[in-house]
């Protein structure tokens, strides 16, 4: 490392790690439904896709208040994706909770379900949550 420190300077400094799209975020998760016929079904798969157009929004530059690395850091504590990816699979959740919360230590995001129907309130509510979290180990 001390004779060919530009060769390492790469892993230590984390210019590596994957880019930050709404794929790669979405693709990240092991997204934990309610049973199919749990009547909350239909409100989890309301909540998940609100939550990938939001990403998708922020990745085109139509969400202006939102860059997807505050997304990441808010469920992971990290504003990028490792090389190897996390070793822990981050877990997507669902809450009657007016706000997401999220846990870095065990990778857990909780989406709000009580939004089903309003695309725009639970837009609203997530950047909210994104922007007043107080930082990382206080979401």
């Amino acid at each position: 490392m001390e004779k060919y420190p530009d060769v390492f300077k790469p892993v230590f400094t984390n210019s590596l790690s994957s880019p930050v799209t709404a794929d790669a975020i979405r693709n990240l998760f092991d997204v934990q439904f309610s049973s199919e016929h749990d009547p909350i079904r239909e409100k989890e798969e309301a909540a998940y896709v609100m939550f990938v157009n939001l990403l998708y929004d922020c990745e085109a530059g139509d969400e202006q208040e939102l860059q997807l690395y505050e997304v990441l850091f808010f469920f992971s504590g990290s504003d990028s994706i490792p090389v190897g990816g996390f070793e822990t699979v981050p877990s997507l959740q669902f809450t009657t909770n007016p706000y997401p919360k999220s846990s870095t230590c065990i990778l857990e995001l909780s989406l709000p379900t009580i939004y089903y129907q309003q695309p725009e309130l639970f837009k609203e509510k997530f950047i909210f949550a994104m922007k007043n979290h107080g930082g990382y180990g206080l979401t």
